[in-house]
């Protein structure tokens, strides 16, 4: 490995831990705002992230130019559209979740993220899976299949996060665009809702009154708590591997498991233990396999 080589992958590495670990402590923060209804929570979020992020596309106006020429597609305005209300959902599901102490339910949820990444394979790119990725999926069936016996219902959170962010994340791949310029235009068509959402509990300039200059800080956070993870990924993501960066993904479910178990005493049962053992053992499979492909890889061009 060259002192460049090391350099970058240092640098990749350190960028990928403030996105993941600013993920995952982010259920401290949404405790700070328990007075306000989710609702709310999320329509600032969402204002706040739009208005800082329409700031920095006025002071990088030819991005934004270059960035526009991506939506002549009637195809990729759709696929806009469905990444909004995808991540809308994702967003609401998450705060409400921080908000009724179903934090646990929350961290499962991104945990079987990879999972539905392997269901999105098989079904909408045909992909064939290898008998360990089988296995692996087998588990988290049983797994969910475990909660649902004993608890008597779905893990309705888990699923909708696992859901939602995996087909988020399928159509942020079929988008040639900046994820900054991506999220910008998210934000902005889901401004209207923000908008409405806070006019809802605060009518007219009420929030501007009835909220204190602390909570006004701490909104104002919720867009710079939005914003730098996203951007942080987005360069570790050109920095490091793929296969690599997929370790680092469950950095953010663990931290809030942790956060839900240690600082907020929410249940963690035998059951619950057994779901999450059988999961971990899943994804322990899918991390060795990533690692054996890449490792293969490098040979190969080593070789060549």
């Amino acid at each position: 490995m060259t002192e460049h080589t090391a350099r970058t992958s240092l640098a990749g590495t350190i960028y990928a831990l403030v996105a993941y670990v600013s993920w995952g402590i982010t259920p401290i923060f949404w405790k700070q705002l328990l007075r306000f209804p989710a609702e709310a929570m999320l329509g600032f979020r969402v204002a706040w992230s739009c208005l800082i992020l329409l700031a920095l596309g006025l002071l990088y106006r030819g991005f934004v130019r270059e960035q526009l020429q991506y939506l002549r597609s009637k195809k990729r305005v759709a696929l806009i559209l469905i990444a909004t209300l995808l991540i809308a959902v994702n967003w609401f599901t998450y705060i409400w979740a921080v908000t009724q102490s179903r934090i646990v339910e929350a961290s499962l949820g991104y945990y079987l993220n990879p999972l539905g990444n392997i269901v999105i394979g098989i079904f909408f790119f045909k992909e064939r899976l290898s008998a360990l990725r089988w296995a692996a999926f087998g588990l988290a069936t049983v797994a969910v299949a475990i909660l649902v016996l004993s608890h008597g219902e779905l893990p309705w959170i888990s699923l909708i996060l696992a859901c939602s962010f995996a087909f988020y994340g399928m159509v942020k791949k079929l988008l040639p665009l900046h994820a900054a310029f991506s999220l910008g235009l998210e934000t902005l068509l889901m401004l209207p809702i923000a908008f409405f959402l806070i006019h809802r509990y605060y009518p007219g300039t009420q929030f501007v009154t009835d909220l204190s200059a602390g909570e006004h800080g701490l909104f104002f956070l919720s867009g710079i708590i939005t914003l730098i993870p996203l951007f942080a990924f987005g360069i570790a993501a050109r920095l490091l591997p793929y296969s690599t960066l997929g370790f680092f993904q469950y950095i953010a479910p663990t931290l809030q498991l942790f956060c839900a178990v240690i600082l907020y005493h929410e249940p963690f049962d035998s059951t619950r233990m057994l779901s999450f053992g059988l999961i971990w053992i899943s994804l322990l499979g899918l991390s060795v396999e990533q690692l054996v492909i890449y490792r293969n890889k490098r040979r190969s061009a080593a070789v060549h």
